[in-house]
């Protein structure tokens, strides 16, 4: 993906019309708000555009869609949106969180070998993912308490792969120093992820 150039934009202003930039034109108006698309398939006129839209993109250069599980246009101004608020090269949406949470774990390079420090305070649906789908295919899995004082220098003791936190806890809602953490992380070469369930990256 190629980073969205940056506009001038307040925040809020970017949540609002954000996905309006790069919208379709139309002599008679353009919605302010765009259309919900409940389409499960999408239609195409030849099938080399349908091919091209299999890659991702049609012959026009503007994203493709066959199937809405691997992606629609709401899906796809969401994505272009949350790229714009975080000035990102990209974003991904997914239909949970707990999907999300496993997309980043891989992403990160969790695999056979790897080292995961996580912290104690987690949401239960997440240590079970790590305790029964990543220590079994050889991950190794620790958990410490994170939200102590000495919480960077645990992590430069373990000299973990990946650090995973919650900026609050879910649900004791413990608050964690992230600067301290993603610091130490950086200092042992290690991947920072930070689940923001209750804080949102707007509020955090």
């Amino acid at each position: 993906m190629t980073q969205e150039q940056p506009i001038s934009w307040e925040l809020d202003t970017i949540l609002v019309h954000g996905n309006t930039r790069g919208g379709p034109t139309n002599a008679s108006g353009i919605p302010a708000v765009r259309p919900i698309y409940t389409s499960t398939t999408y239609l195409h006129s030849n099938a080399e555009a349908l091919d091209s839209a299999f890659s991702g993109s049609s012959a026009n250069g503007e994203p493709g869609y066959v199937y809405a599980r691997q992606g629609n246009p709401n899906a796809y101004e969401f994505e272009s949106m949350m790229a714009q608020t975080e000035c990102g090269v990209g974003a991904v949406a997914f239909g949970s969180g707990m999907a999300a949470i496993h997309a980043a774990l891989l992403a990160a390079g969790l695999a056979p070998g790897a080292k995961i420090l996580a912290a104690r305070d987690l949401y239960g649906a997440t240590i079970a993912l790590l305790r029964k789908v990543f220590i079994p295919m050889g991950v190794e899995v620790i958990f410490q308490n994170l939200h102590c004082p000495g919480a960077a220098d645990l992590i430069r003791e373990e000299q973990p792969d990946v650090v995973f936190v919650e900026s609050i806890s879910n649900p004791l809602v413990k608050v964690i120093d992230l600067d301290a953490i993603s610091a130490a992380a950086q200092d042992v070469g290690a991947v920072s992820i930070i689940d923001s369930t209750f804080t949102t990256p707007c509020l955090l």
